[in-house]
């Protein structure tokens, strides 16, 4: 897991953040995907349920309409 430096540095984010979760990922488990979150302030959290590490492999077209959401926003 992160170190304290990590997690500081995630709480100063200052800008509109949207965290894109490959919920089937292996080198990151869901749980320590969602810690990010807890430490971003007012970050929103998109779960890709059938992507693994790299939803805009395997959703791409999920992938981007969540991204053309958030430029949108």
């Amino acid at each position: 897991m992160a170190g304290n430096d990590t997690f500081e540095g995630l709480a100063r984010i200052d800008v509109p953040t949207t965290l894109m979760i490959g919920k089937q990922s292996r080198f990151f488990s869901h749980a320590g995907q969602l810690e990010i979150q807890r430490h971003v302030p007012h970050a929103e959290v998109v779960v890709f349920e059938h992507s693994g590490h790299i939803p805009m492999l395997d959703q791409p077209f999920r992938f981007q309409k969540e991204f053309v959401r958030f430029l949108e926003s």
